[in-house]
């Protein structure tokens, strides 16, 4: 394991690891765009409710 410690990473686990981080990312914005999106029918729903 040693030998491995100076060498830098290879050019295809950094487009897995940018490729992974993207979907991340993706995901992340879709959760809170859910977020909202059910925020805002629970706010019409409480305020048109009577």
């Amino acid at each position: 394991m040693a030998e491995h410690a100076g060498q830098e990473p290879s050019p295809d686990f950094m487009k897995e690891h940018l490729r992974t981080w993207i979907g991340f990312l993706k995901l992340i914005k879709w959760l809170i765009i859910g977020s909202i999106v059910l925020l805002l029918v629970l706010l019409i729903w409480r305020t048109h409710n009577g």
